[in-house]
């Protein structure tokens, strides 16, 4: 079935059913995780995890300027301005 269409519907119910054409797909839920609830201690390690994600995106760039400084061929110099260019 990969890359076919398909219709998902939910009756009055509940039930969900996966179509492709007339057919019915198989299909079964899964089943809900136990840490799928979120506490207010997840909200502030979540608000720490961008200033440290920022802080790492800052050292990768100055990691990034010395590579390019030392930077022997112009194959070198593009892959690491290429790495610049998406950070």
């Amino acid at each position: 079935m990969k890359g076919k269409r398909v219709r998902a519907s939910e009756d009055d119910d509940g039930n969900v059913s996966i179509r492709s054409g007339n057919a019915e797909l198989a299909a079964r839920p899964f089943a809900k995780e136990s840490r799928a609830t979120i506490s207010p201690g997840d909200i502030v390690d979540n608000e720490l995890l961008g200033a440290a994600l920022s802080h790492i995106r800052l050292q990768q760039q100055v990691h990034e300027r010395e590579r390019l400084a030392k930077a022997r061929t112009e194959r070198e110099r593009r892959l690491v301005q290429s790495k610049l260019a998406n950070t």
